[in-house]
């Protein structure tokens, strides 16, 4: 008898459908987050490339640290000025600007006006700036931004 109930109780179980409820959720990215970005290709003032990518280095997360927002290896846009050291006096320099990335759903992420700068030495010590592949440095978020998420509850 307890067999056949047990049998009964799961059949009922298993046929009664079992339904995931679709919740919206607002999520936020604060301003002032700090993400950080790294290159992927060493950089040289002395030898400037063409084209340089840059990556951001590990997930981001909103604020209650729920929801992945951008994703670790998301390209990010940053604007480079590249300087030789000048017998002037001037040092070498590689000078980045992070302008922004992308969120998972595509939005654009913009930074802070920041410029991280790295210097060298003068003419006759050091005549270049090199920066070996995966330097990183920080970006910060300029605004609060909210994302709408659908979860299952």
């Amino acid at each position: 008898m307890e067999k056949k109930i047990s049998i009964i109780i799961l059949s009922l179980l298993l046929l009664t459908p079992i339904y995931a409820t679709k919740v919206t959720k607002k999520v936020k990215l604060p301003a002032g987050t700090a993400i950080t970005i790294r290159t992927i290709n060493k950089l040289d003032s002395q030898k400037p490339k063409k084209r340089t990518v840059f990556v951001v280095n590990g997930d981001i997360w909103d604020e209650s640290g729920e929801v992945i927002l951008i994703r670790e290896g998301t390209p990010a846009d940053v604007q480079i000025f590249i300087r030789k050291a000048t017998a002037y006096g001037e040092k070498a320099m590689i000078q980045f600007q992070p302008i922004s990335t992308k969120a998972f759903n595509g939005r654009l992420v913009g930074f802070k006006e920041q410029k991280v700068v790295f210097s060298g030495g003068n003419y006759k010590k050091q005549k270049k700036v090199v920066l070996p592949e995966g330097t990183s440095f920080c970006g910060y978020t300029a605004n609060d931004l909210y994302f709408n998420i659908e979860v299952d509850e």
